[in-house]
């Protein structure tokens, strides 16, 4: 029986051996003369294992999902006057901390997908702009403070994720107009 990974191993480095079958340069698997897989060392067999791991984690995938959401109940509509701090957020905390978020490549490829997913609900659980207006006026201005703390301190935006999304990075002044939106009121 000839599988994909057979003929894929086969042409990667091949080289005629003495005993009547194809070795592989490798010396961890070689085919037989009936064109089965034999491993032939502890590495062949872990590699195998663990490219068998990897796609039956594929098999788990996590919920991405983007909950509708009343544009009307948005960080954006709730404080209007700070439009230049919500397109901050918008830019750098959209993705984790809204319904809107774009999920990228890879969120589709475990385990990556499943550190993503569990990213995400987390933010929206902790602070989510797209759900603002359905909470009490102190319980906004709570977690308008937790976000100006957090950004002041570098914990948000997350460092792994302004790596894979460099415009997500605040620029200066962006702390600042964070911390505007907790600001009190003005009569």
């Amino acid at each position: 029986m000839e599988t994909w990974a057979a003929r894929f191993l086969f042409l990667i480095s091949i080289r005629n051996s003495p005993g009547c079958h194809i070795s592989f340069s490798s010396a961890w698997a070689r085919l037989n003369r009936e064109g089965h897989i034999q491993m032939t060392s502890r590495a062949g067999k872990l590699i195998v294992g663990l490219v068998g791991l990897f796609v039956l984690m594929q098999v788990v995938i996590p919920a991405k999902t983007n909950p509708p959401s009343d544009p009307a109940l948005s960080l954006k509509a709730a404080r209007p006057a700070h439009a230049a701090a919500v397109a901050v957020l918008e830019r750098s905390c959209r993705d984790c901390h809204s319904n809107g978020t774009t999920w990228p490549w890879y969120s589709h490829v475990a385990p990556v997908s499943w550190l993503v997913a569990r990213d995400v609900n987390e933010g929206r659980g902790e602070f989510n702009m797209s759900e603002f207006g359905t909470w009490e006026a102190k319980k906004q201005q709570h977690k308008l403070e937790e976000a100006c703390t957090q950004v002041k301190e570098g914990e948000m935006p997350m460092w792994i994720y302004v790596v894979q999304h460099p415009d997500a990075k605040l620029q200066p002044g962006d702390v600042e107009l964070i911390c505007s939106l907790s600001a009190p009121a003005q009569p």
